[in-house]
């Protein structure tokens, strides 16, 4: 059976990314999730790296010159891959690793953003998102990979009628972004005023980054206002729901800008999403390019905590708001297919 190869990082984060290509667009593939590091990161080694794999493409991935070679320079468990297989990778640290696994066994291998350590076109299919550019791109998504697809948003939300529930996604700290007190007591004042304004409920879901004192001043102020509180889905008080179930039966989206990962399952719902900052924010090399451009798109809006209710809503959603129009999984298929259909061609 053909196999897809996830190499395992220690973020989070790009593992889901990995883990939902391989789920969602190669489904007769079987998944083998592998943790996979070179004995050594140092720059004088990289050429010894080329070489072995310039060797292993020459005597082939079975030859035993070539499995001594690699089982030298690399930290894994004994992979066979054949020219039906696929190498999937992120993070400049699985370069190496990946086109070491695939060399002379003729699997492709595809990597996500751009390659720093050897020239992208060892790589048989770069593939770009507005945090994560790459150049030449052969696929370019406007979101990252998510944990859901659009067509599954649509099937677990068909019967969405509540127009008065509005969903707040919490981060927390991250590079660029720091939440003190003020950022948070602002942030759920802002939410309570466009409860009252507009009449809708919260439904309020937190993160590991959020953090308890976070969580606590947003309590305290939607206590004495429990009417516009739907549910807190509190992570301090180890309460668990998906960001897709907390995004059903929602009527608009709002998120920390932090998260990059909850920025795209938003957009990638086609809710209108508030994406919101703190007031001193800086530069975050993942989530602000991606905000930055959905916020050009029209697919979402950026604000910061202190401007958030003076925002007018109804006129930015009936005027200048458009929906992402195809999930990450069809922007994929579709460049794919046409790559594929160029390479044939010889274009």
């Amino acid at each position: 059976m053909k196999k897809i190869v996830v190499l395992l990082s220690r973020n989070h984060g790009s593992n889901q990314q990995l883990l939902s290509i391989a789920k969602y667009l190669y489904r007769d593939f079987q998944l083998e999730e592998v943790h996979v590091s070179l004995f050594s990161h140092a720059p004088p080694l990289f050429p010894l790296y080329h070489g072995i794999i310039r060797l292993s493409k020459r005597l082939g991935s079975n030859h035993p010159v070539t499995k001594c070679l690699k089982r030298l320079v690399l930290r894994a468990r004994p992979l066979s891959l054949t020219c039906s297989d696929i190498v999937l990778a992120k993070t400049g640290r699985y370069e190496f690793p990946a086109q070491l696994l695939a060399a002379g066994s003729g699997a492709r291998t595809i990597y996500l953003g751009q390659p720093r350590r050897m020239n992208s076109k060892a790589f048989d299919c770069l593939v770009a998102t507005p945090s994560t550019p790459a150049d030449p791109a052969t696929i370019f998504l406007e979101t990252l990979p998510t944990s859901f697809t659009y067509e599954a948003f649509q099937k677990s939300s068909s019967a969405r009628a509540d127009k008065k529930l509005w969903v707040m996604l919490l981060g927390g700290n991250a590079r660029g972004y720091t939440y003190t007190d003020q950022s948070w007591s602002a942030l759920a004042q802002a939410m309570l005023d466009l409860a009252k304004a507009h009449q809708i409920r919260w439904r309020i879901s937190s993160s590991p980054r959020t953090g308890c004192p976070a969580e606590s001043l947003i309590k305290q102020i939607f206590a004495q206002n429990p009417g516009y509180l739907e549910s807190f889905i509190c992570w301090g008080d180890n309460q668990r729901k998906s960001v897709m179930d907390c995004l059903c039966h929602a009527d608009m989206a709002f998120v920390t800008e932090d998260s990059a990962s909850m920025l795209c399952e938003a957009v990638n719902s086609r809710l209108p999403t508030i994406a919101i900052r703190p007031d001193n924010a800086d530069h975050n090399n993942l989530t602000t390019p991606l905000a930055v451009y959905h916020h050009q798109k029209g697919s979402l809006l950026r604000t910061t905590c202190g401007q958030l209710a003076t925002i007018d809503l109804h006129h930015w959603r009936t005027t200048q708001f458009t929906a992402l129009r195809q999930c990450w999984t069809t922007q994929w298929q579709h460049q794919e297919n046409r790559a594929l259909t160029h390479k044939i061609q010889g274009i």
